[in-house]
């Protein structure tokens, strides 16, 4: 039995960085991370000992781990020199930990892509505005990413393929500039503040959540309301 922790794997997974002759010589990992054969039933590829797959625009290389009750899952970016490792106590070939390394990744493109389109510096700090919000029928996170602010689904399988971008308007007022059809364009997200400026409730295209905190304690006394189901929709409509 071999043990070992996130952050070794994340070593581990470096040395195989473009560069870096820690492990292995540039030409051998050339070898491991080519695509040299197809695997049946499946988008993946593999060379010498790590499956390849694309992601957006980025080639992955690496592999996924399963014991019973466990999973795992190692994703490197030998270019770009990132590394992403999932550890999860759960079963199943690769359990819950591939798809959350995948998603990873796709936020953390979508964050680098967000920084890239809009540079100007906002008027008020975006973390007066950010936080997770809770109502009856569901979850919302309003989030940073760069200079933009969006509003996004947590629980999605992607949460960041449906989102509504947001617009500061003043310091608690924001708008919903863009959103999905299933979304609120050009209604507002309105904030609502305790003497301390802590966000108490926040109106979103109408429907009002509260702060993940408010909101449980709030309902402490109803166990099925403790954790809301998945909206599927961050405009709270």
């Amino acid at each position: 039995m071999v043990y070992s922790t996130g952050e070794d794997l994340c070593r581990y997974a470096a040395a195989h960085w473009v560069g870096d002759e820690t492990l292995l010589c540039d030409a051998s990992k050339r070898e491991m991370q080519h695509p040299s054969w197809d695997v049946e039933q499946s988008e993946d590829r593999y060379g010498l000992g790590f499956s390849v797959q694309l992601v957006g625009q980025r080639q992955l290389v690496g592999h996924g781990g399963g014991f019973p009750g466990q999973s795992s899952r190692t994703l490197i970016d030998p270019v770009d020199q990132l590394v992403i490792v999932v550890l999860s106590n759960t079963s199943a070939p690769d359990g819950l930990a591939a798809p959350l390394a995948t998603q990873i990744v796709r936020i953390i493109d979508f964050a680098l892509d967000k920084a890239r389109q809009d540079e100007t510096p906002p008027k008020w700090r975006l973390d007066r505005y950010t936080g997770r919000f809770a109502n009856i029928g569901g979850v919302a996170d309003v989030a940073a990413f760069g200079n933009s602010l969006v509003g996004l689904s947590p629980e999605a399988d992607n949460p960041v393929q449906f989102v509504s971008d947001l617009e500061v308007i003043d310091e608690d007022r924001l708008r919903i500039s863009k959103a999905g059809g299933y979304g609120s364009p050009g209604e507002l997200v309105r904030y609502e503040r305790d003497e301390e400026g802590k966000t108490v409730r926040v109106i979103i295209g109408g429907v009002s959540s509260y702060a993940e905190d408010v909101f449980r304690e709030r309902y402490a006394e109803q166990p099925h309301w403790h954790t809301p189901p998945h909206t599927g929709n961050p405009s709270g409509s």
